[in-house]
């Protein structure tokens, strides 16, 4: 099933909390949200480019050398 994460504010941010707090603004993100996902299933894939080469290496950890 596909699925989507948005991350439209922070409530650790004061101002960005007090948007999220607001009912319109929470409206406006929704149909932004519903549009472009409305467009996107329109559209495909069309446009998008090229997928990038996938990574063959194990992910990283927090005791690798920077940079490796």
């Amino acid at each position: 099933m596909p699925c989507i994460l948005a991350e439209i504010g922070y409530l650790s941010h004061p101002a960005e909390a007090r948007l999220c707090g607001d009912p319109a603004y929470r409206e406006r993100m929704a149909s932004a949200l519903a549009r472009a996902i409305l467009d996107q299933q329109a559209k495909g894939a069309a446009g998008t480019g090229p997928l990038p080469k996938p990574i063959y290496a194990p992910p990283s950890r927090a005791s690798d050398p920077p940079g490796s």
